[in-house]
């Protein structure tokens, strides 16, 4: 399988959603929540690459939403998380997601120049140039 097929097949992809971040996408406080923890997700990368999911994409998320569940109140850095992927498998594309208004198009290009480099073709970018007011820092 080429390292681009994300780019070039028509067929339908699958992937996985947020893994980087605690809870993943349940709201929930049950202990056996997703931790999102590095040894976590390099277990899920694993296991995705062998059993054929076609991608990873992770959120960026600079707070969580607090209350009970604290939900999403941890996240590993997307780009890294992606690159570090990118070494421990071998067809799985793994995106990276940025903020428009947090990350300066330059020095993501430099980074996902680098990721490229490692992943052989298969990193991917999410752009996210919104978000509710729970993903936004305001500066004053």
């Amino acid at each position: 399988m080429d390292a681009n097929t994300i780019l070039i097949e028509k067929n339908f992809q699958i992937g996985l959603f947020s893994p980087n971040c605690s809870s993943g996408l349940a709201v929930t406080k049950i202990p056996e929540r997703w931790s999102r923890n590095w040894e976590d997700n390099l277990r899920l990368a694993r296991l995705a690459d062998e059993v054929g999911i076609d991608f990873l994409l992770p959120i960026a998320r600079w707070i969580g939403y607090g209350g009970d569940t604290s939900f999403h109140e941890g996240v590993l850095d997307p780009t890294i998380w992606a690159t570090g992927l990118l070494t421990q498998t071998q067809r799985i594309t793994v995106f990276a997601t940025i903020h428009t208004a947090f990350n300066h198009p330059i020095v993501v290009a430099k980074q996902l120049a680098t990721a490229d480099q490692i992943g052989h073709g298969r990193i991917g970018l999410n752009i996210v140039a919104g978000g509710t007011n729970q993903n936004t820092i305001h500066l004053v």
